[in-house]
């Protein structure tokens, strides 16, 4: 691979790990806030399931995205040795991704969306095994 190329990959991967800096520390930010507003309104006395779903996922997510942000600084890939996150992490958000593009298509049935988003969520859930074939041919060929 070429300088040039190096130095922009270079440059990408720190420009993407500002970025999701910036959002893990939002979605701590947003985690934080709601966690004390929830104590300070004695909101989780209540039995409403709302607030606690909604600190799980913005818990995930900051998990995440503090998760993608420190494989950024470091520059380090997965295990499978072309990508940061691992293959699992991929194909796992494809399986969540599929479910909730199902939700969206059962309440509000938009085909060309429906489409691309399927396409998406199954080439997520099947990133492992495209990637497996690929490493077998490249280890084929040389």
């Amino acid at each position: 691979m070429n300088s040039k190329a190096t130095k922009v990959d270079e440059v990408l991967r720190v420009i993407c790990a500002i970025a999701i800096s910036f959002g893990a520390a939002l979605f701590l930010l947003m985690f934080a806030a709601l966690c004390i507003e929830a104590v300070r309104s004695h909101l989780f006395a209540s039995n409403e399931l709302g607030l606690p779903i909604a600190l799980a996922i913005i818990g995930v997510l900051t998990f995440f995205s503090a998760h993608i942000a420190w494989r950024l600084w470091r520059g380090s890939l997965s295990s499978n040795g072309v990508t940061l996150m691992p293959t699992w992490f991929i194909q796992a958000f494809g399986v969540f991704f599929l479910a909730g593009i199902a939700f969206v298509a059962y309440h509000n049935p938009t085909y060309p969306l429906l489409a691309e988003g399927v396409s998406v969520a199954l080439a997520m859930v099947f990133f492992g095994r495209n990637l497996a074939k690929r490493k077998r041919e490249v280890d084929h060929d040389a």
